[in-house]
This record gives C-alpha cells, sequence and structure tokens, in this order.
C-alpha cells in the first residue's frame, strides 16, 4: 500500500514563514453547491456523500499520458481524488483508498483532464493526486473558477482554458488557447510548480504554490510554458490579461506572469511575492502596481510594451531591471523601487517620472530614458554608481511649497560615482551628491539653480554649452574641470574644491566666488568678468581676450598669472561693498598675491583706481616680484601697484597720474614712448630706473628710490 506522506501547502514564501494548513480550514468557509464530475472516456468516478470524489484515471500511454474527459469537472469542499495507483494507498483527503484497475500497465506521470462544455468549472476543494505524483492538467475552454481549490502530491499543475495539443505518440505538446478566462477566489494552494494559461486570469484571493507560471492571451503555449505563438482569438480582447484585486496575491518562490496580446497588460491591486527564484513580468501592454507591493529575493524582470506604474512599492534583494518599450514610460511618481542587495536598471524611449518617488540600489543604478523627472524624488545608491543617461531632460528640484524644511531635501546621492549624460539638467533647489567621482556631458545647460548643490567627494567634470551657478553651489573634495561656452556664477553662488580648478570657456562670467584654496586654478576664457566677484586660489593661471576684473577680487596664496588682451582691473576698492557676503571684512579688491609673485601679460592693462599688490605677507621677499608687459597703454591713474621685491614694467605707454607704482627692492620700468608720472609717484628701496624716450614728471611726479636712473630723450 502507498502512502501519500506530503504536506499540504509548505511552500515557503518572501518573508514568510512555511504554512501548514488543514484542510477544514481551506474547505470551511466555501458554500457551495456538491461538485458534479462526469466523466465521458471511461474512468471511474466514485462519488462519496461525506467525503472527496475518486476518479480512478484512465490507462496511461506508452509516455505517460492519462487522458480523462469530461462533460463536468466541479470540485467540492470535499476535494477530488485522482487515484494514480493500481494498489491501495493513504491519501490526505479521503484516508486509505483502494487500488486502480486501470492501472495494471503502470501509473501516469501526467494526468489530463478535458473538459467539453459550454459551462466554466468549479474548483470549490482540493485536487489529491493518489499514488505517485504526476502532473495534473484541468483544460476548460469555457473557463475555469477557483474558490479555494489546490493541489496535493502533483509533480506540476496547470488550469488552463485552452485545448490539450497532443503529439502522435499521445504526449502533451502544448496548449491551443483561444478564450476563456481563469478566475482565482479565496485561495489556490499548491506543492509544485503551477501554471495559470487563459485568455486572461483574475486574482481575488491567495495562490501560493512552489512556483507560479500565468500567461495569457490567444497563443499556442508548449507544455513547458516557455514560449509562445499568436493565434487568433475567440471574442473580444481584455484590457487587462493578469488582474490581482486589492485582497489578492501571489506568493512563490518563483514567479513568472506574461500577456501576449497587444495592448493587454498587469494590474497588481495586491501582492506579488516571490522567493530566491525571482520574479518575471512580460506584458504586452501597461503594468500598472498600485496595490500593497510586488517583491522578491531573487531577481525583479519587468518589461512591458506600454507604460509601466508603480504607485506603491518594487522592492528586492537582487538586481531589479525595469523596461518600456514603444510609447510607454516609467512611473514611479509617489512609487518605490528599492534593490536592498543588487542593481536598478530602469530603460524606457520615454520619460521616467520620479516625482516624490524613490529608486534606491544597493550597488548601482542605471537609466536610460528620454528624460527625467524628479523633483522631491530621491535616486540613490549605497555602494555603487548612479548612471543616468537621457537623450532629453533632467529635472532634479525640491518643492518648498510642501517641504519647510530644507534638510528633508532629497535628491540623486550617490554611494560612489554618479555619470550623467543629458541634453538639459536642471538642479533647481536640488541635491545631486556622489561619495566619489562625478561626471556630467551636456548638450545644452547645466543649470544648479536656487541653493541648489552639485558635490563630489573625488573629481568633477562637467561639460555643458552653458552652465548656470545661480545662488547654488558647484564643489569638489577633488579636482573640478570645467568646460562650457558660458559660464555663468552668479552673486550669492559658489563653485569650490579641495584640490585644482581647471575652467576652458567662451564667456565666463563670475559675481560669486570661485574659491580653491589648496590648489591651482587654471582658468581660459575669451571672455572674463570678475565684476564684483571673488577668486581665490593657491596658484592662479588666467587666459583670456578680455579680463574684466573692475571691483572685483582675485588672489593667489602663491602666484598670480594673467595673460590677456584686455584688462580692466579699476574700481579695486569698490569690492568693500560685497566682501562681507564671502566672508571678508571691508576687504578690497584688486589683483593680489599673499605669498608669491604676479605675472601680468596683456596688449592693455587698465588699472585705473586699481590695486596690485605681490605678496603682502612679506613672508619671503625674494618671491614677491611684479612683472608687467603691456604692448600698448598701461594706465595705473589713480592706481596701485605695490610688489614686495622687484618690480619690472615692460610696456608701449604708461599713464600714472595720481598712481603709485612701489617695490620693496628695485624697480625697472621701460616704455617704448613715454612715462606720464605727473602728480604720481614711483618708487623703490634700491634702484629706480626709468628707460623712455620721454618722461613726465615734473609736475608733482615723484621718481624716488636708494640710485635712480633716468634714461630719456627728454623730461618733462
Amino acid at each position: 500500500m502507498k502512502k501519500n506522506t506530503n504536506k499540504v501547502f509548505s511552500t515557503p514564501m518572501l518573508k514568510i514563514k512555511p504554512i501548514y494548513l488543514c484542510v477544514s480550514v481551506i474547505l470551511g468557509f466555501a458554500s457551495v453547491a456538491h461538485g458534479a464530475i462526469i466523466n465521458t472516456n471511461g474512468a471511474g468516478v466514485q462519488v462519496q456523500p461525506n467525503g472527496p470524489t475518486i476518479v480512478n484515471i484512465n490507462k496511461a500511454s506508452d509516455k505517460g499520458v492519462s487522458h480523462n474527459i469530461y462533460h463536468s469537472f466541479d470540485v467540492d469542499p470535499t476535494g477530488v481524488i485522482l487515484n494514480n495507483s493500481k494498489d491501495s494507498s493513504t491519501t490526505q483527503l479521503g484516508g486509505t483508498i483502494n487500488g486502480n484497475a486501470n492501472l495494471a500497465g503502470g501509473s501516469a506521470k501526467v494526468i489530463l483532464n478535458e473538459v467539453n462544455s459550454n459551462r466554466a468549472s468549479t474548483l470549490n476543494g482540493l485536487i489529491e493526486v493518489a499514488g505517485d505524483k504526476a502532473q495534473v492538467i484541468v483544460a476548460n475552454p469555457s473557463g475555469i473558477t477557483c474558490n479555494s481549490c489546490g493541489f496535493i502530491n502533483t509533480s506540476r499543475a496547470t488550469l488552463t482554458t485552452g485545448n490539450a495539443v497532443k503529439a502522435t505518440d499521445g504526449t502533451i505538446v502544448g496548449y491551443n488557447v483561444e478564450k476563456g478566462q481563469i478566475i482565482v477566489n479565496g485561495a489556490l494552494r499548491s506543492d509544485s510548480p503551477t501554471d495559470l494559461l487563459a485568455r486572461s486570469v483574475a486574482i481575488r484571493g491567495d495562490i501560493r504554490a512552489k512556483e507560479i507560471n500565468i500567461t495569457t492571451g490567444s497563443n499556442f503555449v508548449d507544455a513547458d510554458n516557455r514560449f509562445t505563438t499568436a493565434i487568433r482569438g475567440i471574442g473580444s480582447t481584455s484590457r487587462v490579461g493578469i488582474d490581482t484585486s486589492s485582497i489578492g496575491g501571489m506568493y512563490a518562490d518563483k514567479i513568472t506572469l506574461v500577456t501576449t496580446e497587444n495592448g493587454v497588460g498587469v494590474t497588481n491591486n495586491g501582492v506579488i511575492s516571490a522567493g530566491t527564484g525571482g520574479l518575471v513580468i512580460n506584458s504586452a501592454g501597461q503594468v500598472t502596481n498600485t496595490g500593497l507591493k510586488i517583491e522578491s529575493q531573487g531577481k525583479i524582470n519587468i518589461k512591458a510594451a506600454s507604460t509601466i506604474t508603480n504607485r506603491s512599492s518594487i522592492a528586492g534583494n537582487s538586481d531589479i531591471d525595469i523596461t518600456t518599450s514603444g510609447y510607454g514610460y516609467i512611473d514611479n511618481q509617489k512609487g518605490q523601487i528599492v534593490s536592498n542587495g543588487g542593481n536598478v536598471k530602469l530603460a524606457t524611449l520615454n520619460s521616467i517620472n520620479n516625482n516624490n518617488g524613490i529608486v534606491s540600489a544597493f550597488n548601482t543604478i542605471d537609466t536610460q530614458s528620454g528624460s527625467v523627472a524628479n523633483t522631491n524624488g530621491t535616486i540613490q545608491t549605497r555602494t555603487g554608481d548612479i548612471n543616468i543617461n537621457t537623450t532629453g531632460a533632467i529635472v532634479n528640484s525640491f518643492d518648498l511649497r510642501n517641504n519647510l524644511h530644507e534638510q528633508n531635501r532629497r535628491g540623486i546621492i550617490s554611494g560612489r560615482d554618479i555619470n550623467i549624460s543629458s541634453n538639459q539638467l536642471t538642479n533647481n533647489y536640488g541635491n545631486i551628491s556622489a561619495e566619489r567621482n562625478m561626471d556630467i556631458r551636456n548638450r545644452l545647460e547645466v543649470r544648479n539653480n536656487g541653493k541648489a548643490t552639485l558635490q563630489s567627494k573625488g573629481s568633477m567634470n562637467i561639460d555643458s554649452s552653458t552652465i548656470n551657478n545661480l545662488s547654488s553651489t558647484i564643489k569638489a573634495g577633488g579636482d573640478m574641470n570645467i568646460t562650457a561656452t558660458t559660464l555663468n556664477n552668479d552673486n550669492v553662488a559658489t563653485i569650490n574644491g579641495e584640490k585644482n580648478l581647471n575652467v576652458k570657456s567662451s564667456r565666463l562670467t563670475n559675481t560669486g566666488s570661485i574659491v580653491f584654496e589648496n590648489g591651482k586654478a587654471n582658468i581660459s576664457a575669451t571672455a572674463l568678468s570678475n565684476q564684483y566677484g571673488y577668486i581665490k586660489a593657491n596658484e592662479i593661471e588666467m587666459t583670456s581676450d578680455s579680463l574684466n576684473n573692475q571691483s572685483g577680487y582675485i588672489h593667489a596664496n602663491k602666484s598670480l598669472t594673467v595673460d590677456s588682451g584686455t584688462i580692466y582691473n579699476r574700481y579695486s576698492d569698490n569690492f568693500k561693498q560685497v566682501s562681507s557676503r564671502f566672508g571678508l571684512i571691508n576687504q578690497s579688491g584688486g589683483l593680489e598675491s599673499s605669498d608669491g609673485g604676479i605675472s601680468i601679460k596683456a596688449n592693455s592693462f587698465d588699472n585705473q583706481y586699481g590695486l596690485v599688490f605681490a605678496n603682502i605677507t612679506q613672508k619671503a621677499k625674494v618671491t614677491g616680484d611684479i612683472n608687467v608687459t603691456v604692448r600698448n597703454d598701461f594706465q595705473n591713474n589713480r592706481g596701485t601697484v605695490r610688489a614686495s621685491n622687484n618690480m619690472n614694467i615692460t610696456v608701449g605707454n604708461m599713464t600714472n597720474t595720481y598712481g603709485l607704482i612701489d617695490a620693496g627692492n628695485s624697480a625697472m620700468i621701460k616704455s617704448f614712448k613715454s612715462v606720464n608720472n605727473q602728480y604720481g609717484t614711483i618708487r623703490s628701496v634700491n634702484t629706480t630706473q626709468i628707460d623712455s624716450p620721454t618722461i613726465y614728471s615734473q609736475r608733482n611726479g615723484q621718481i624716488l628710490g636708494g640710485t635712480v636712473v633716468l634714461n630719456t630723450l627728454g623730461y618733462y
């Protein structure tokens, strides 16, 4: 006598301990009429008044298929036993039962139960295989309704509204599904992989199985439910192929959901919970998750031909891959996509909407899209990179109207690197920060606006046609490289870093601060304006066609080098009006070095009311040289040029009216036209030498030094 020792419903689920339910618990609440099993091809049916119906299945073919045909296949709450043993056996539903004389040649591997009826089958109880395990197939093209049904001792369970397709040897090669719906009410329990194959499936209760595979649409589906081929359907097409209600759910180690008809999608208003086997959803239409959650301990792979909408949670401990095609987009507004142990990949030709949403990964996040919207949203990794690639715009913003506390600001936050490629990046009051390096490559504009932050603890590279840093911060812990046709850093904006700065721009306008205290700043711009702006670095090299430092302040801790076509360094004292916003007290502007020299090359240099100071700390006077080379005019009217060591000036023409040129050691001035020092002062501690065809200094001008040497054709 064979004994069925299988425990009922012992499948472990995600975050749920194994559950063992008594048959009476599952069946006791079903208030339905007694089921009817009417066989039409020779299988024996034993109806017991107070027990399960026993079906002595037909003999198995050489390939192990028992083919049973019914006019009606309805299961009542007491259940059905498919007798697959020639000897007596012990069952969970009916205790000890007699053997099946039809199986003298051996037990079946597949028990096919085909229903020829214009009425759907109703399964109100359990179906148990007595004897050897076998795959149980219930096929009814008119539909199947499960009201607290299930399977015991099966190697596989298949519910289908398709017609079985058999090979010449009797084996089942697949199913032709043309119509019909499977409805799950109450609960469906199975201790084996379970297939639901129909034109559409509605889940209004819980399905708990070792594995769940649902395929919908008008298809030929192969016997293993691995591939489909479209066939012509009967009747209208449903908008939703797989629909899980708010009280419905799927729980299995592995779950695969497939819809194949164009525009027919998957909707979850309940729970989809997979184990380490993972979750696959492949939809020919939309995927909509507004229920409690979609979760998996294994990988999650969701593909849709249309929009994927998540208003709830998609979470897992491994990789999450979400992809749309066609006109579909990814809508995670107020939703959560969270991988606690893997990567997240989002791909769509259109937009990713993460407004008020969360996309989080333990490792990396990769997105490919037409655009990204992240207002009050979070895109965050714990240890990996964030890679965002869009053909359009990225908007990362923080809405203060709904968030009164600035510390609640979310954004794009990486545990490692951030790599962004887009057409336009708008960071409006937002936060984009990388634990390591940041690389931004933008075709049009990077707009960092409204106290927004772009920050990396490592290096930062920004390449964009236009960069507007408006009342915001761009900060790097390592080197910073900026390439832009236009770079604007407005009056309360900051660009700063711990190491070196390299800027290449056609037009740089700075009314804010650019500070690299410990590194070297290399700034190359066709037009460079620092009017009322502040630039500071350990060393500074500037190259431009024009430099406007009117009322601005450029300060190097060590050497300062300026090479420009035209230099305007006028009205340096006016910087005092704005110095407080840079943390400076009553500070004048100009060109200045603390502990090094200054080198200036220009076609023309206007220093009216301007200041040029070299080595103001005078720690080592030998480093405090000023070298000025001006091809045309050097105007120092009411300006001051002071060097702690030597002063070397070579000009086409120099005007020093009411100006001061002061050297702590020697001063050497060479002019190819004239030196006008009326009311001005030129002095040095040691030798002061002026070589010029003409010198004008007799009208209250002073030329002073330990030794004064004037080489001129005319002194006036």
